[in-house]
């Protein structure tokens, strides 16, 4: 064993698992645990587990129902956001329909594929539009998405149906984002934390009119955990498994939000090879790399039955040219919607004064998701931060669009960037994801108790509180809203934010911690 796997062992002994460190280093377990075993590490790791087993043992029972657990508490948030979606009135009918673009757009081509499949025909082609046009190579129409066809198949829509799903897919988001961080090797209550700020962000909320972007954003955090899965054990059963991710992605979602979703994929990959995971091999480093460009060959090759009838599609059109610039001005975000990170209900009813559309501008994630990601941005010092660091601020240029001078540039210049009409909605659904993963990212620092804990919350609470208080102020000038009738519309939980980040401190000091925890969230 040489010296620099060696270093990468002592490393990365604390982070990653035994076996994860020996196939990065494509070496046997065996290797490794001799090596620990002579630096006497292995040995002090399985008595420090066997004392805290012998102090404090949890029955059988209960780690079978804390299995479960996570999943109760993300469908008991999704209800709380979302429960209009499924509520009935006494006579059996819903209190809230959806409206605009999903049941004026998305509901007639739901019914069309429903109609014809049902009755064994494929829909190649769309009679009913104009003179007719080609429906079965338009990504938007949902036809190849597994979710559409398993209701197809079982029922066939109705307004209803589309409903619940709509409901089902929030879940499912919730679900994704859990087992994402989880994968990241978080713990329970940080991954929770992160799953209900994203289920709960203010793009789900403000966006549920535009299914295809819905259903792509729930499947992105299962792409991400994929990636990081392959990228530290490149084999063929990753390999083939991670890649069927690409197809869902394509058969879900909007051309424009794929786009920008396998552009973050390519770039957070290329970070975990050769800045994240650092001191590698040149053989474990090709071998990654290898692995990792064949997950996109192989996820694109198996979306041809979609991507290369629409390609064909799309130079037929007149979008083959690319979105209008006037299109993209009006539809990049403004600095000013920006204050709805620290002011979640700016754009609602409660502000007849404020013109801020909610459908194509909200950013926020929750309060609690906010400091928790202020917490890791400040405090965490690793690679992985400044990698999510670094998407999440290029996402958030990109949503700015042409309000920034760097936007005009790089459409120019990278491929099929162009095409995107919306920066606004499009880059916005990753910034927002990426502001999740760092809350639950933050919420695990803060869990685990490294250093002062009080010092450094106190620190972001102070943070936190001055910008939302500059935030007001801007407000004030700009609105002439005044400061407390903004903060009391706002803030009415806040207090119980605060208590919340109070018991998950006092938490980090109890030997207890996880399970207390959970009984806490729950």
């Amino acid at each position: 064993m040489d010296p620099k796997q060696k270093k990468y062992i002592l490393e990365n002994i604390n982070k990653k698992s035994i076996k994860e460190i020996a196939s990065s280093l494509g070496i046997k377990v065996k290797k490794v645990k001799k090596f620990l075993d002579k630096k006497e590490l292995f040995s002090n790791v399985e008595k420090t587990l066997s004392k805290k087993e012998a102090t404090f043992r949890i029955p059988d029972k209960v780690k079978k129902i804390a299995l479960f657990l996570p999943i109760g508490l993300i469908l008991i948030a999704t209800f709380m956001c979302y429960s209009n979606l499924i509520s009935r009135n006494e006579q059996g009918n819903f209190t809230h329909m959806i409206k605009w673009d999903i049941f004026d757009f998305t509901y007639p081509l739901l019914i069309f594929n429903s109609d014809c499949i049902r009755s064994f025909l494929f829909p190649f082609w769309n009679p009913y539009t104009f003179g007719g046009m080609p429906y079965a190579s338009n990504p938007q129409v949902g036809l190849f998405n597994p979710i559409n066809l398993l209701v197809i198949l079982l029922k066939g829509y109705s307004l209803e149906l589309l409903q619940i799903q709509v409901f089902v897919t929030f879940f499912i988001a919730g679900i994704n984002m859990y087992v994402c961080l989880k994968n990241f090797s978080l713990s329970t209550i940080a991954s929770l934390i992160g799953a209900v700020s994203f289920l709960g962000c203010g793009f789900f909320v403000g966006n549920t009119e535009h299914f295809s972007h819905i259903n792509a954003l729930a499947l992105f955090p299962l792409a991400l955990m994929l990636v990081n899965k392959l990228i530290n054990t490149p084999n063929l059963y990753n390999l083939s498994f991670g890649a069927l991710i690409i197809p869902l992605l394509v058969f879900c979602g909007y051309p424009g939000i794929l786009i920008i979703f396998l552009y973050a994929l390519f770039i957070f990959g290329m970070l975990k090879i050769f800045f994240i995971d650092k001191n590698l091999r040149t053989v474990v480093v090709s071998k990654k790399l290898l692995y990792f460009l064949s997950f996109f060959v192989l996820g694109l090759c198996t979306s041809g039955v979609l991507l290369i009838p629409a390609f064909e599609n799309a130079l037929l059109s007149v979008r083959e040219a690319g979105a209008p610039l006037e299109s993209v001005r009006l539809n990049s975000l403004p600095f000013v919607y920006l204050t709805d990170i620290w002011y979640p209900f700016l754009a609602l009813k409660n502000f007849p004064k404020v013109s801020i559309d909610i459908a194509l501008r909200n950013c926020t994630i929750g309060l609690v998701g906010l400091f928790f990601a202020i917490y890791y941005l400040i405090f965490n010092k690793t690679r992985l931060k400044w990698s999510l660091f670094s998407l999440l601020l290029a996402s958030l240029i990109m949503a700015l669009g042409t309000n920034t001078p760097l936007y005009l540039p790089i459409i120019k210049f990278v491929p099929f960037v162009k095409h995107i009409r919306h920066p606004s909605l499009d880059y916005r659904a990753l910034f927002l994801f990426f502001s999740c993963v760092l809350a639950g990212f933050g919420a695990g620092d803060m869990l685990q108790g490294n250093g002062n804990v009080f010092k450094k919350s106190l620190t972001c609470f102070v943070i936190f509180f001055l910008t939302a208080l500059s935030m007001a102020f801007y407000i004030k000038s700009k609105y002439g809203i005044e400061i407390m009738e903004l903060i009391i519309k706002n803030y009415p939980f806040m207090l119980l934010s605060s208590v919340f980040l109070l018991i998950m401190v006092i938490l980090t000091r109890s030997p207890y911690k996880k399970w207390l925890g959970i009984s806490f969230l729950v």
